[in-house]
């Protein structure tokens, strides 16, 4: 998958080697033409680690990776983020599965 921005939005790319799973893709999308279309962008902070601390009305999580590239990953997630919330995009934080904390700006 590659997104790039374009004119008026952006264009979504999407490519498979196996020529079974790309026919499957192909028909879904010819039968999906109309339709809403979304992305749910997943930051899994899996690369570092995360600490919670308790504030006054609240929380701070904090993750951070000792290993450049990790790092890159998770600054790479939170400018994502960021981007998401100022466009006005809701966002979850989720532990073990469960929403701790929600916004929409």
């Amino acid at each position: 998958m590659m997104m790039e921005k374009c004119k008026d939005g952006m264009k979504v790319t999407c490519v498979c080697d196996d020529a079974t799973a790309s026919t499957m893709m192909q028909n879904l999308c010819k039968m999906m033409v109309g339709c809403r279309c979304s992305m749910c962008c997943n930051c899994n902070l899996m690369m570092g680690m995360c600490k919670v601390e308790m504030t006054k009305d609240g929380c701070v999580m904090t993750c951070t990776s000792g290993d450049a590239k990790c790092c890159e990953m998770i600054q790479g997630c939170c400018d994502c983020m960021n981007a998401c919330i100022k466009a006005g995009c809701t966002c979850c934080m989720m532990m073990n599965g469960c929403p701790v904390c929600c916004c929409m700006c």
